[in-house]
């Protein structure tokens, strides 16, 4: 299978942004005086629109702006950088640039804060693009941006694919016909890919590799 456009979440597939996204929700939370899960408990807000995981942690509809506001107060000047490339992602991007294949970003996170992570941690040159949501709401919800995407380059779906670790990516990557990719070595678990109907399950980085060979 020949793709030339390959778009990578980044949460969970291209770095482990745990401890970073975790710390910041709890003090969101704590600030509200909202009852905070374990840590152990809280794995699951990786991935999903904010607005989405706020919600079902118990803030009220009107809570929602002002927790995602101070999340990115504490995010965007510290938690941002509380993350670690994933081990053998550099390699594999190297590799698969190096074969004339164009790489992207396409992730639910704010659009500045992933240029300066991939920035800070010496990715960002293996993209041609770094697509993400805006700090106004907009593109937050996966789907949305994938779709917009798709709009503005026009690109052949049968050599486009999306690798990502939630129902999310999968889910955007179905909706444009591209061929999707869940990856295991981020949160989301083998069900959650397999229910998502993903075209391909991978658990390594090296499988990722091999499957583009």
């Amino acid at each position: 299978m020949r793709f030339t456009h390959i778009f990578f979440d980044l949460d969970g597939t291209l770095t482990n942004p745990r401890e970073g996204i975790i710390n910041c929700i709890q003090e969101a939370l704590k600030e509200f005086q909202i009852l905070c899960p374990p840590r152990s408990e809280l794995e699951w807000c990786i991935g999903p629109p904010l607005k989405h995981s706020f919600i079902e942690l118990g803030a009220k509809p009107n809570q929602v702006d002002p927790l995602i506001a101070s999340y990115r107060s504490r995010y965007s000047e510290v938690g941002l950088f509380e993350n670690v490339v994933y081990p053998e992602i550099p390699g594999l991007l190297e590799e698969i640039k190096s074969r004339g294949i164009q790489l992207f970003v396409a992730t639910s996170k704010p659009k500045d804060y992933a240029e300066r992570i991939l920035e800070h941690f010496g990715l960002s040159h293996f993209f041609e693009e770094i697509y993400g949501a805006y700090l106004d709401g907009r593109f937050t919800e996966k789907v949305e941006l994938v779709q917009q995407i798709q709009s503005d380059l026009k690109l052949n779906p049968d050599q486009t694919t999306l690798i990502g670790d939630r129902k999310f990516d999968i889910q955007a990557a179905l909706q444009e016909k591209w061929y999707a990719v869940g990856n295991l070595w981020g949160f989301g678990s083998r069900d959650e890919l397999i229910q998502a109907k993903a075209n391909v399950i991978v658990e390594t980085p090296s499988d990722l590799l091999n499957f583009f060979s």
